[in-house]
């Protein structure tokens, strides 16, 4: 369902986020899909010590708020890939610290730590 982290426009990969839930467990929010929605870390630290406010529908379509209540983000965050945002890309755009074309790390490649 998510191939990164579930904020807009974030391409942290999902393996390098956290499960976030959007009403939060002490508040009695569920541990189930309908909950539940990954965040890197900068963007769990903006929800929690942020102020910044998430909200998700049946449909998976996030909405995002700003801490002064301004809407930032109304859409869906699902199925995004790496690969799609860089071909979106014009060719004189790349992401910081991404090497000249010719050098591109294989899109997609799970890394992994430990024994497999």
């Amino acid at each position: 369902m998510y191939r990164t982290c579930g904020y807009s426009g974030c391409e942290v990969t999902f393996d390098r986020c956290d499960i976030h839930h959007v009403i939060e467990w002490l508040r009695h929010g569920s541990t189930d899909l309908d909950n539940l929605l990954p965040l890197c870390g900068r963007h769990h630290h903006l929800v929690h010590e942020g102020r910044w406010r998430l909200a998700l529908d049946k449909h998976r379509i996030i909405t995002i708020h700003r801490p002064d209540g301004t809407r930032h983000f109304h859409g869906t965050t699902t199925n995004r890939s790496a690969r799609a945002a860089a071909t979106s890309r014009t060719p004189t755009q790349r992401k910081p610290g991404a090497r000249k074309p010719g050098h591109e790390a294989r899109i997609g490649a799970v890394q992994t730590t430990g024994p497999p």
